[in-house]
């Protein structure tokens, strides 16, 4: 034998593993509460960022579709002078970008349902209108194209209905005030339709003097269109329409606009929560060095005896790393149960606020899988990187400086 210490060749990794993670039945106690210091730190992450992404569900479940956030509103700024027509819509139908054009012609009037009289504002619409509105159909469904039906939202159901039990079946008189221009003088022509139309089904919000039947129906009153909604194939084309409308003069709202606004504020919203989370984070961190730092001075002989018998600095180096992310894989897990735990029961308490309310329910978290694996990994990095300093300075201890060590 040389007088050089001989060196085990390799330790098994069975025994690395046996021999990092024994503080963990050695030293109970410190491990369960070094977990659960960086488990509450990703708990109040994963709570914070699964909050956001929820809200940002809900809220674009309720603006959008597949359809709407395909679909262009145009609008004329002077109908006088750029009236929305069918010589406009002839011109953007042989765009082969363009799969359905639907016009809305708007009139004001008076319709009387239950005894009760409303001023409403009409809209004229067709029945595929609804599919790419960003308003959703609450109770019942669309009036067919042909038929004397009506569809009113939920503002004004409340207020019909506030005495008069379910809107829905009955039966209005309508009569509109139409514009019109004779002989140079501008005045309104009384158009008082005699057969009845029939509520359908109601609007989860909008307007409360609003009501929508079939185009058909006010089509004969030579009225410019107040409003022309363009559906596109597909999101590519959304652009290059809507900049060839603009460039015709109308002006051109998209849902998919408010979307991607929306996105934006929600990823503000989702940096501003991590914040919070990772504050926390960085408190247990603080922590997990400590406690490696301290499991370091309490092994000190053991490593001066391990060194003795020739197990190698980079295996040192591991015991503390494998230590160190087992800690930091547990916590991630625990946080991951810990926020769900919490978040449920958030949830909970806010649907039961809701429906004690009339309110609607809703969920107001969402766990992307992609997130979920995230935290774990992330989790076993922070271990990892947190006990890379007390396992470097573990491996270059001198083992004879470690054997005297009290």
């Amino acid at each position: 034998m040389s007088k050089s210490r001989q060196k085990i060749a390799k330790i098994k990794f069975g025994d690395l593993i046996s021999l990092s993670l024994r503080n963990f039945k050695v030293k109970t106690g410190r491990t369960f509460l070094t977990v659960l210091g960086i488990g509450v730190s990703f708990a109040t992450i994963f709570f914070l960022i699964s909050l956001g992404y929820g809200l940002q569900n809900v809220l674009l479940k309720q603006i959008s579709s597949k359809e709407a956030l395909l679909s262009l509103d145009v609008f004329s700024s002077n109908q006088s002078v750029l009236p929305l027509d069918e010589k406009f819509m002839e011109e953007i139908s042989g765009n082969d970008k363009i799969i359905k054009i639907d016009p809305v012609i708007a009139v004001s009037g008076q319709m009387d349902v239950s005894s009760a009289a409303f001023e409403i504002a009409a809209q004229g619409v067709s029945q595929g209108f609804f599919k790419t509105n960003e308003q959703k159909i609450k109770k019942g469904r669309a009036p067919n194209d042909d038929e004397n039906a009506i569809l009113i939202t939920s503002e004004m159901e409340q207020i019909i209905g506030n005495n008069n039990g379910d809107v829905v079946g009955k039966e209005a008189k309508i009569t509109f005030y139409v514009p019109e221009t004779v002989d140079g003088v501008e005045g309104v022509k009384v158009v008082d339709l005699k057969e009845p139309f029939k509520v359908v089904g109601t609007l989860e919000n909008g307007n409360s003097n609003h009501i929508y039947l079939p185009v058909s129906k006010v089509s004969g009153f030579n009225l410019p269109y107040s409003a022309i909604k363009v559906v596109v194939k597909n999101d590519k084309d959304l652009e290059e329409i809507k900049l060839a409308i603009t460039g015709l003069g109308f002006s051109v709202s998209s849902v998919a606009d408010t979307v991607d606004q929306a996105n934006k504020i929600f990823n503000i919203l989702k940096i501003i929560l991590a914040f919070f989370g990772i504050a926390a984070l960085i408190v247990a961190i603080v922590g997990m060095i400590n406690t490696m730092t301290i499991a370091l001075l309490e092994r000190t002989n053991e490593i001066g005896v391990m060194k003795i018998f020739g197990i190698r600095e980079r295996d040192v180096q591991k015991l503390f790393m494998i230590e160190a992310t087992a800690i930091g894989f547990l916590g991630g897990v625990s946080g991951l149960a810990m926020g769900f735990v919490f978040s449920q029961i958030f949830n909970l308490s806010v649907l039961f606020l809701a429906n004690a309310l009339g309110g609607k329910s809703v969920n107001l978290f969402y766990y992307p899988p992609w997130f979920i694996i995230a935290i774990v990994i992330f989790a076993s990095l922070v271990g990892l990187i947190t006990g890379f300093f007390p396992s470097r300075r573990a491996a270059r201890l001198d083992p004879l400086v470690a054997l005297r060590y009290k």
